[in-house]
């Protein structure tokens, strides 16, 4: 039987052994503006061992900081990370950059019709005090997910008193994610993630697929025309990149492949820096970049 006559099930496996409503997910998030990030290299040993991860069955509690017991026994060494993507389509991509001093999320803005004020729409969101998020997909689903996200930090800070560790926070959220593929009635979440942020293990970049398998990157790009944005990253990338010069690598990376003028108005750059809060870059502050990379 072909795999379309499976198209519609959201539990049952094909005879190739896919998922396809889950590839019909991956699809819409191909089709979604490009997002990037870029992260430093400085991070503990448990976080360089972690390149492919996908949620483990045993969850233990948030206040355990022994990450390698329960995801190492799950660890998966594909032949290349890339392949696991979908195919690229249509719409903008999202970036994120880890400099050594730092990590960025950065993405276009495009509003979908010429009446609706540019001002009012936000890709990229705040979830606590030094953790940003953006999405690649479905902006519906992405208050969804943004609003759990923010009850987990809330949650977490008010039993331990502390704001929650980056990796903690994407386990809780892809675990969510991966509950809605097996889910009688309910329909995968049609976007990916980038959640960058810093806490007492360093700076972190983190990737949510919506099979619910996360990805630990130092820079990486979703969305359109990604594979031409990743080899741009590629080249230009290196473990000493500073904060100022990822800011700047990530605007030449969403020129790639931009369609039209690009201007402090239709792209969006979120930044945690020097241990200081995620802040989301102003207007202003974006045209001093543009002006820069001339």
């Amino acid at each position: 039987m072909a795999d379309g006559e499976y198209s519609f099930s959201l539990t049952t496996f094909s005879p190739t052994g896919k998922l396809v409503q889950i590839e019909y997910a991956l699809n819409r998030v191909s089709s979604s503006s490009p997002a990037l990030g870029i992260r430093s290299h400085e991070n503990d040993p448990v976080e360089l061992v972690e390149s492919f991860l996908c949620v483990s069955p045993w969850k233990h509690s948030s206040f355990v900081n022994n990450y390698a017991f329960t995801d190492m026994l799950l660890l998966v060494l594909p032949a290349s990370v890339h392949s696991t993507r979908p195919n690229s389509a249509s719409f903008s991509p999202l970036i994120g950059i880890r400099a050594k001093n730092g990590v960025i999320i950065a993405t276009e803005k495009k509003s979908p019709n010429e009446l609706i004020e540019e001002n009012s729409i936000f890709k990229i969101q705040q979830i606590s005090e030094h953790i940003g998020i953006v999405y690649a997909g479905m902006p519906g689903d992405f208050r969804v997910l943004l609003k759990r996200a923010r009850k987990e930090a809330i949650k977490y800070y008010l039993q331990y008193g502390n704001e929650i560790l980056v990796k903690e926070l994407v386990k809780e959220i892809a675990s969510i994610v991966q509950e809605f593929t097996q889910t009688g009635g309910v329909r995968p979440f049609g976007l990916s993630l980038l959640i960058c942020g810093t806490d007492t293990y360093g700076y972190h970049l983190y990737q949510i697929d919506p099979s619910g398998c996360y990805f630990n990157w130092m820079a990486t790009c979703i969305g359109k025309d990604y594979q031409n944005n990743i080899s741009f990253l590629e080249k230009r990338y290196n473990n000493d990149i500073e904060i100022e010069d990822a800011i700047h690598t990530a605007i030449l990376t969403l020129k790639e492949s931009y369609e039209g003028v690009m201007n402090e108005k239709n792209i969006e750059i979120g930044v945690v820096s020097n241990n200081k809060p995620f802040k989301i870059l102003t207007p202003n502050e974006i045209k001093d970049y543009l002006i820069e990379i001339e």
